[in-house]
């Protein structure tokens, strides 16, 4: 049985967004903020994009591989357990 996709963005984002938007409402409770505080904090959710898009195009690359290795195993596994039912 195929396992469910796993959906890379979900799993960053999630807690990633959260941490922003809570260093955004930490920092709205503590004053105004400035624009080179809204730049830097524009350029880590850009840094944060990026990184998320590089992790989604590493696992599109990685999951056929990965699936195909597991189809080999589960044939290998297959294999042994017929081999062992001859031979007892």
């Amino acid at each position: 049985m195929k396992p469910p996709p796993i959906n890379i963005r979900h799993l960053i984002c999630g807690p990633v967004a959260y941490t922003l938007l809570s260093g955004l409402i930490l920092t709205a409770e503590v004053g105004a903020q400035t624009p080179a505080e809204i730049d830097q904090l524009t350029l880590q959710w850009l840094a944060t994009e990026r990184q998320i898009s590089r992790l989604e195009a590493d696992w599109l690359t990685q999951e056929p591989i990965l699936e195909q290795r597991i189809a080999l195993l589960q044939a290998e596994r297959d294999q042994l357990k017929d081999l062992s039912l001859i031979h007892i």
